[in-house]
């Protein structure tokens, strides 16, 4: 996977995309990290992909059920990598292997969604959510909002 990544980064170092792979290209060719750092990074964001939509559902999950801590969270943007640190150690995730990437990637999906939708809120009451049965996790199966 890694020689996938790295082939990759190296096509798109001068691109304009918005995916994390582009992303990380821009940054090898800004000189912002070498090639093995951008590379190290990605394989990792890849192969949590399931996690990160475990942690995600969970994150927006209490924030579409608290609308008072999203709208906080909104009004005090200096505050979020607390806030997301103290979320993340609900689930579990924030102290685990790979802790500062997930807290990392949590803070830009916090940012996208208080930032970019301001009016998202859940389309039905917080118990309708419907939540997997697993017995160590309870995240969300769907989340149905609306704004």
């Amino acid at each position: 996977m890694g020689a996938c990544f790295s082939e990759l980064i190296g096509l798109r170092r001068d691109g304009t995309g918005e995916d994390v792979t582009s992303l990380l290209a821009a940054a090898v060719g800004r000189g912002g990290m070498t090639p093995a750092e951008a590379v190290g990074l990605a394989v990792p964001l890849q192969t949590g992909g399931e996690t990160v939509m475990g942690t995600s559902g969970r994150l927006f999950h209490v924030l579409l059920t608290h609308p008072e801590l999203a709208e906080r969270l909104r009004a005090e943007p200096e505050i979020r990598p607390r806030a997301v640190h103290a979320l993340l150690r609900r689930p579990g995730t924030a102290d685990r292997l790979g802790g500062t990437p997930a807290r990392l990637e949590a803070e830009l999906l916090v940012d996208a969604l208080l930032d970019g939708v301001p009016g998202l809120r859940l389309a039905v009451p917080a118990g309708e959510v419907p939540l997997g049965k697993g017995p160590l996790s309870r995240v969300p199966e769907t989340l149905p909002v609306t704004w």
